[in-house]
């Protein structure tokens, strides 16, 4: 039977689907869940299960699946047509379940749900281990073809690629080695690596704002990860077909970041030749990154105010005004609250872009889980880019990263693994491949001495806070200063959570 012109664009749309998200910070679990739908609609299927192998369990998990009735599927390596999939690495077209020694029916028991026909393959990874299996139950116009056989087998390889490429096997592939019980998405997006309280916390914030038109504020040290936040967000909204326009406030003088903002008219200044148009204009209905804006000049902040309030501006050359149509996003690593004291930051600009504010901590703020998470996320990126097979970090290096000030933090982090991974001929990373400032290492008594005055009173709010459980009004009591005053200090340090207090 020859397919028709419908289903073959709808097969070509979900390779092409693929083929664009792989690299984009999107909801693992968005992402997984949209390849089953496309999967099912291409092939004009009733349901798409794709499973995880756990090979310490020897087992196969269901991490998405079309099921109302139960939670998760689990099998046996070799049990069911998934399993025996699993098993033997071969593609399986069944036109008729119930006659064949290989099918299980014990899922079938618990859904109520009739398995007729089925087609599953599985999903290696470059190393020729299985990862996992799709498999597709009753094609509705009967029977799964040799054409479906095919596209399925021309789509696992590329589904596999696209796992390789995410957070996800790195996830996968350390919590193997560690013989935990399955592959939990220790990071919700991709390529943000966390499973810390305070991550998963910045998790949820993304998942709040990203849906809404709402004007976004990152802030943290440089490195920490604000433009990547930034695009999650934006890949996790309903504009993430639209275009991602980044502006870099520091990368350019006064009159050249206004030219690059607005754009400008024909002959609107000596040399323009021709109009061009601005990031704005670029932006179109998709959304426009402002970094570092603690950087701006007074003179564009009150332009770039307007555009907030009034959503207008003018291109440079004439008086004829353009509706801003693209979201705003701002990042700073910057202390806004001390430029307002300076009179370096306009008062009106802070409250107009804090509506609301994602605060990413320095990665020696982080716990160590997070620490060596990212580690062992770097050492697979770059294994797989130079083609190692370093199997992972030394105790003595471990300890090397958790002890680490990081003053550049995550950029630092992957720069230093990097480096390691060129440079390291063993089969582990030792502390003498990373590079580091030994003067930066410290132990933790050395690191309460070295401790600046500002970082001594944040941790003493954060420990009156946590007696209080968060009460603001008894820990400015308890601080001897106003409840204004304490509200601004917790802005000021960037205090975005209050920790739980603990049970004796």
């Amino acid at each position: 039977m020859e397919e028709n012109t419908s289903t073959s664009s709808q097969k070509l749309q979900v390779l092409s689907m693929l083929s664009r998200r792989v690299h984009q910070g999107v909801d693992l679990e968005e992402f997984l869940q949209e390849a089953a739908d496309q999967i099912a609609l291409s092939m004009d299927a009733a349901r798409v299960t794709i499973y995880f192998l756990d090979k310490k369990r020897q087992e196969l998990w269901s991490k998405i699946a079309h099921l109302e009735e139960i939670s998760e599927i689990r099998l046996k390596l070799g049990q069911g047509v998934a399993g025996h999939v699993a098993s033997s690495g071969e593609t399986v077209n069944i036109p008729a379940s119930y006659s064949d020694s290989r099918f299980y029916s014990g899922i079938d028991q618990q859904t109520g749900f009739k398995t007729l026909s089925q087609l599953a393959a599985p999903i290696w990874d470059k190393k020729g281990d299985i990862l996992g299996v799709v498999q597709i139950l009753n094609k509705r116009d009967g029977i799964f073809t040799k054409e479906d056989e095919q596209f399925l087998e021309v789509l696992c390889p590329q589904f596999a690629v696209l796992i390789e490429n995410t957070s996800l096997y790195q996830v996968m592939k350390v919590t193997r080695l560690k013989n935990t019980r399955s592959f939990p998405l220790v990071s919700r997006y991709n390529n943000i690596i966390g499973s810390s309280a305070e991550m998963k916390k910045i998790f949820s914030l993304i998942g709040k704002v990203a849906p809404t038109a709402i004007t976004v504020l990152i802030r943290g040290e440089s490195g920490t990860g604000k433009e990547m936040v930034a695009r999650a967000i934006h890949l996790n909204s309903q504009r993430k077909d639209k275009p991602f326009i980044k502006i870099d406030c520091t990368a350019l003088p006064e009159t050249l970041l206004e030219n690059e903002l607005f754009g400008h008219e024909k002959g609107a200044y000596t040399g323009a030749i021709s109009k061009m148009p601005g990031k704005i204009e670029a932006a179109k209905d998709g959304t426009l990154f402002i970094d570092e804006i603690g950087d701006m000049p007074l003179s564009m902040q009150g332009k770039l105010l307007r555009i907030l309030q009034d959503k207008q501006y003018e291109p440079l050359g004439t008086t004829q005004s353009m509706e801003v149509k693209a979201r705003i996003l701002c990042a700073t690593n910057q202390n806004l609250e001390k430029l307002l004291q300076e009179q370096k930051f306009r008062a009106d600009l802070y409250f107009r872009i804090k509506v609301a504010q994602i605060f990413l901590p320095a990665l020696r703020q982080r716990q160590s889980t997070d620490i060596v998470s990212l580690a062992e996320y770097f050492l697979e990126k770059f294994n797989r880019q130079y083609q190692k097979e370093i199997q992972g970090f030394s105790k003595e290096s471990l300890d090397t990263l958790i002890q680490y000030n990081w003053p550049g933090n995550v950029r630092e982090m992957e720069n230093a693994i990097e480096s390691a991974v060129v440079f390291s001929e063993g089969s582990q990373i030792s502390p003498e491949h990373l590079s580091l400032n030994s003067c930066l290492l410290t132990d933790a008594s050395q690191a309460e001495q070295d401790l600046s005055l500002a970082e001594i009173e944040k941790r003493h709010i954060l420990a009156i806070l946590k007696r209080t459980q968060g009460n603001r009004s008894k820990a400015a009591e308890i601080l001897k200063i106003g409840r204004n005053t304490l509200i601004r200090k917790i802005e000021e340090y960037g205090i975005s959570s209050i920790p739980p207090l603990e049970k004796k």
